[in-house]
C-alpha cells in the first residue's frame, strides 16, 4: 500500500532537491530531516551545502533515564529514578533505547504514580520487542 502511494505521487526527487536549493528556492530557510535509516538516503540528498549540519541522537545513558523520570514526575525521590534506570537497564540487558521511546512510555503511563512507572520497564521492552518483529511499525495506541 505505501510503495503504492510512493508510486503514485507526483512528487519527484528531482523535484524535492530543486525545492530546497533549486533556482526558484527561497533563502533564509532552515530544513530539518529527520531518518532512522541515514544509510539508506541518496546521497544527493545529503550532500556538503545542501544538508550542513548533521546531528546524531543515539541510544539514551543513564543519567538521561534518570533525569528524565525526574521531570515527569517531579515529586519522587531521586533514589525511585535511580532504581527505574537500573531495572530497565537490566531488562534491556544491552538493546538500545532512544529518548522519544522513552518519552513516550513515560507519556503513556502519566496517570500512573511514580511507584508504578518506576515498576513498569517491562512494558518498554515488550513494546521494543513488538516494533523489533514488525517489518513496518505503524503507530497505534498503546492502551496504558
Amino acid at each position: 500500500d505505501r510503495k503504492k502511494k510512493i508510486i503514485q505521487s507526483p512528487l519527484t526527487f528531482s523535484g524535492l532537491l530543486n525545492a530546497i536549493d533549486g533556482v526558484g528556492s527561497a533563502t533564509g530557510q532552515i530544513f530539518v530531516l529527520t531518518t532512522n535509516l541515514r544509510d539508506e538516503l541518496d546521497p544527493a540528498l545529503i550532500r556538503n551545502g545542501r544538508v550542513d549540519c548533521h546531528v546524531y541522537f543515539g541510544a539514551i545513558q543513564a543519567e538521561q533515564m534518570r533525569s528524565l523520570f525526574g521531570q515527569f514526575y517531579p515529586g519522587a525521590e531521586p533514589e525511585l529514578a535511580t532504581r527505574f534506570q537500573e531495572l530497565l537497564g537490566e531488562k534491556l540487558k544491552g538493546r538500545e533505547l532512544s529518548m522519544a521511546a522513552l518519552q513516550q512510555y513515560f507519556i503513556a503511563m502519566r496517570k500512573k504514580s511514580a511507584i508504578e512507572a518506576a515498576e513498569g520497564v517491562d512494558l518498554i521492552v515488550q513494546e521494543l520487542e513488538e516494533r523489533a518483529s514488525s517489518a513496518w511499525s505503524r503507530p497505534r495506541e498503546t492502551g496504558l
